[in-house]
């Protein structure tokens, strides 16, 4: 692909939110750039083919490179800090109970990863940090998993399915925070199920 053909490309992700892949294909004028001086020796043969290259990029708008640019940065970061697996919820609390939220995690595409003694959800899917890479404590991680979980059962989940709702309610509840909004949503929930039931 030429360069013309790489923006495009990129840009047609970006517009479809899709960061990982306009930023796989931004990072791919790099490549070929790269690709395009490797073969030259001579100096003002360079400065033309980096004048090209600048002369593309700018038809990059200044948001969609700030955007892209982030998510490379955060990427790298990622990689370099976090080479290793996703954490497990039932090998962090040793409770099987976990698995239903570790099957919803897989399933959602959030991946657990430590940070400071504390825990970071990453949306594998969009490549970001949730909450801007908010740490939790495992009880806040728990809090904000389930939830997730309980909220895309509610909205999307087109069966019941009263076994699966019943065991996030038991870990919704064990826990919850004490605010009257979180104790208000968890009722209601509650609620929903006898009446479905």
């Amino acid at each position: 692909m030429n360069y013309q053909e790489l923006i495009d490309t990129s840009k047609k992700y970006y517009k479809e939110n899709n960061l990982k892949l306009s930023y796989e294909y931004y990072v791919k004028m790099f490549d070929l750039l790269d690709s395009k001086l490797d073969k030259c020796n001579n100096q003002e043969e360079k400065y033309n083919i980096y004048r090209e290259f600048n002369n593309y990029t700018l038809q990059i708008e200044s948001e969609m490179l700030y955007k892209i640019t982030d998510y490379g940065k955060e990427k790298v970061y990622r990689d370099q800090l976090y080479n290793k697996p996703y954490l497990k919820l039932i090998d962090i609390t040793n409770d099987s109970k976990m698995s239903v939220l570790d099957d919803f995690c897989n399933f959602y595409e959030w991946g657990i990863l430590e940070s400071n003694n504390k825990y970071i959800i990453f949306d594998i899917q969009c490549g970001c940090y949730v909450d801007s890479g908010n740490e939790f404590d495992i009880n806040s991680l728990i809090n904000r998993i389930v939830g997730r979980a309980i909220d895309y059962y509610k909205d999307e989940e087109e069966e019941t399915d009263d076994e699966y709702a019943n065991k996030l309610l038991e870990i919704a509840t064990k826990y919850a925070k004490k605010d009257k909004w979180e104790q208000k949503w968890l009722e209601d929930f509650r609620n929903s199920l006898k009446n479905v039931s």
